[in-house]
This record gives structure tokens, sequence and C-alpha cells, in this order.
């Protein structure tokens, strides 16, 4: 590179630093700097809170309203999810791994374990006998039902 260019460009970087640190001093604002502020009590704390319509509560309270939200039948929502039973059409195409089935199968919420379906797949030697079609597929089905159904 020339002197002469080496120069100019030299004189380019000075030029956009220079308005650069004109635009930076020029449209400061001294509500920007909130850092050189002396930090607010609890009490003007809470009063902005309240202002802005949040609520300040007691630890205590708070752990006791959520105490009182938790349903008492839990438990009993808890079984009836357990015990819901989801159904799966299933398309299997020309081209699909089991890995794609078995993708499908954990979505459709018809198996937990993605891996436990592909390591018996392969187990029992079917990774490739995995036929195409259409599959009526149920979430109470062993991983082997399921197998024995779509090979």
């Amino acid at each position: 590179m020339r002197s002469n260019g080496l120069q100019t460009f030299a004189g380019g970087l000075f030029l956009a630093t220079a308005v650069l640190e004109a635009t930076f001093y020029l449209n400061q604002n001294d509500t920007s700097f909130e850092a050189e502020k002396e930090p607010l009590t609890i009490k003007e704390m809470k009063v902005k809170m309240v202002n802005h319509g949040l609520a300040v509560l007691p630890e205590e309270e708070l752990r006791s309203l959520r105490e009182d939200q938790i349903p008492e039948n839990q438990d009993t929502q808890v079984e009836e999810l357990q015990n819901t039973v989801y159904i799966l059409f299933l398309e299997i195409h020309s081209g699909m791994s089991s890995y794609d089935i078995a993708d499908r199968l954990v979505s459709g919420h018809i198996i937990q374990d993605r891996n436990q379906f592909l390591h018996t797949v392969e187990q029992l030697g079917l990774s490739t006998s995995l036929k195409i079609g259409l599959y009526e597929l149920s979430s109470d089905m062993s991983i082997e039902e399921i197998i024995q159904t779509i090979s």
C-alpha cells in the first residue's frame, strides 16, 4: 500500500471516530446513567412496584397462597393421565427408517422411550423388516406387540 493510500485510510478512521464520539456526547441524557444514582431503599422499591400495579407480599404469605392453589385431587389427576390410552394411525412410507418410526411413536404418545424401541427392533433383527402400510397402534400395546404389528 502506498504512503498516500495509508494516510487516507488513517484519516478516514480518525474522521469516523470523531463523528461517533461527537454523536455519543451530544445525544447523552442525564437519565441514561442510572448507575450513578443512589440505590432505592426497600420502601421506595415497594412504592414503585405498587405504582406499576405489582403486589408486594411477604415470603410466608406467598407460600401459603401457593399451597392454597394446589388442588387436593392432584393425585387422581395424575392417575387419570397415566390411564389415558392414546391411539395413533401410523403410516409407514418407503424409505422410513426405524428411527423415523420411533420418533413418530414417541410424538404420538404410544411409547415413552425411543431408545428402548430401537434396541428391541435391533435385538429382534427386524430393523429392515418393517413393512410399508397404515397401522392403528395404541399406548396400551407393548413394544413387542407394536413391532409385531408393523413387521
